[in-house]
């Protein structure tokens, strides 16, 4: 294929994700859920650097993560922060059990950080149809948890979201994330396109579906922030 047909071929893929978004099936998930996408609580300016806001869960705006993957992508927005400062990240089971805690550090840099479940050296499994939280936190001063900064959303894997065809839509492409949307799967269509970014850094269909994609729940403000992974461990 040239690279004509080939740009022609991405942009009707992006104009398909535009036009075909299931209003029907995405409304059925707007439900009232505690949450909190954004970072609040305890402030320092020691923890993060001035003008930068606090931590932001990447979900819609109902703090609902919807997903068709048993261990799903996380994605969330970190600060620069002011030195090397712990951050935790807990799910629970909807009778508060914890399910895992993970820990990391930062490293110096700022942008939306991606955390693949699948990818831990023990990987997150959640079970089919069940309601989880996540938390993730910034502890400005390790041995006091009440000085840390927390967001938290809201989790639900549902298997049976997936058609016939998924089995040959086994990795990220752009298929699939149009598979995903078509489905009212926002989250799962956002961490695959930020998955084709890190390894199409340059390619201008993907940057603008992932805006499009950002925009549709009213998190415009990370358009342009850089994508990375960070090191997790059990805690």
């Amino acid at each position: 294929m040239n690279k004509l047909a080939t740009a022609s071929c991405l942009l009707f893929i992006q104009l398909s994700l535009l036009s075909k978004y299931a209003p029907v099936a995405y409304s059925t998930m707007r439900v009232g859920l505690p949450g909190r996408r954004y970072g609040n609580g305890y402030r320092c300016p020691s923890c993060i650097e001035p003008g930068q806001t606090a931590q932001i869960l990447v979900i819609p705006q109902n703090t609902l993560l919807l997903t068709s993957k048993e261990s799903p992508v996380l994605l969330f927005y970190l600060p620069r922060l002011n030195g090397t400062k712990v951050i935790e990240l807990e799910i629970v089971d909807e009778t508060s059990n914890e399910v895992t805690k993970l820990t990391t550090r930062s490293n110096g840099k700022s942008g939306i950080v991606l955390l693949d479940l699948a990818a831990l050296d023990d990987p997150v499994k959640l079970e089919n149809n069940r309601m989880y939280s996540w938390y993730l936190s910034i502890l400005c001063q390790v041995g006091h948890q009440e000085k840390k900064i927390s967001a938290h959303g809201n989790i639900q894997y549902q298997a049976d979201r997936r058609g016939d065809s998924a089995p040959i839509l086994s990795e990220p492409s752009l298929s699939r994330v149009e598979y995903f949307y078509d489905l009212g799967l926002w989250s799962d269509a956002l961490s695959d396109i930020a998955m084709l970014q890190l390894q199409n850094l340059e390619d201008i269909a993907m940057q603008n579906i992932w805006q499009e994609l950002l925009a549709e729940e009213s998190l415009s403000l990370l358009t342009n922030e850089e994508l990375f992974s960070l090191d997790f461990a059990p805690l």
